[in-house]
């Protein structure tokens, strides 16, 4: 990926298509992030600067100019500028891009964003390889007996399984809109043959990601950070 016109060709076709993109990115360290906030809105300046965790501000502070990126890529922002808004749920939209469907998720310094098209609704799910000492008592209160079964199988990857079920939980989750208002241990995560499900492993990550049943297969975009800052934010700042 050398350039953004061969990108944003590639992701023009692909979201032609109606397939789901997503894309990943890290968070460089000391780097001037106040172009970033003059990039989002007043109401998402105000949210981000809340957080403590000035990680947690800058990887969503990138975030959100990706999402918009790819909006940008897809419509030229025929409509204006995004206006946002929230489902009844409240699951972030663009109020004057309701066909735009978007999803977001971070950890440490990762990001992945999920976008689709034609309103087909999309969730995303992103965590960190870690070892979680306590995963098989979090799997009993939020994973179904048979999820549960299945991790206490895994005597030797228990604790990758586990991740790629809670990963896949989330994304689900976040796919239907409702988030954590629907009790995880109320639905399975394999053979469900209402959504369509991927799991993919990086370096140090895991990845979920949950579209409606007859999406063809996402497309992965990684995105190097020289070409995140040198290409995507310019042009951002350029159409903004």
């Amino acid at each position: 990926m050398r350039n953004l016109s061969s990108f944003q060709h590639s992701f023009s076709q692909k979201m032609g298509y109606g397939m789901s993109i997503v894309l990943f990115s890290q968070v460089e360290k000391n780097i001037d992030f106040r172009v970033l906030f003059r990039l989002v809105s007043k109401e998402r300046k105000e949210r981000l600067l809340g957080y403590n965790d000035e990680v947690a501000q800058h990887v969503g502070l990138l975030a959100e100019v990706l999402i918009r990126y790819c909006l940008f890529a897809a419509t030229n922002y025929c409509n204006g500028v995004p206006i946002e808004g929230k489902n009844q749920y409240g699951k972030p939209q663009y109020i004057n891009y309701k066909e735009f469907e978007f999803n977001i998720s971070h950890s440490d310094n990762a990001l992945v964003c999920c976008i689709s098209e034609n309103s087909k609704a999309v969730g995303i799910d992103i965590e960190t390889i870690t070892e979680i000492k306590e995963h098989l008592d979090i799997a009993r209160h939020f994973f179904t007996i048979k999820e549960q079964n299945y991790l206490n199988q895994q005597s030797e990857n228990s604790n990758s399984s586990f991740l790629e079920i809670w990963t896949r939980k989330e994304a689900y989750s976040k796919q239907i809109g409702k988030g954590l208002l629907m009790p995880y241990n109320s639905f399975e995560v394999y053979g469900n043959e209402s959504v369509r499900m991927n799991t993919v492993r990086l370096p140090g990550y895991i990845i979920s990601e949950c579209a409606e049943p007859k999406e063809p297969d996402t497309k992965l975009f990684m995105l190097s950070k020289e070409f995140t800052w040198n290409h995507i934010i310019p042009c951002m700042q350029k159409n903004y």
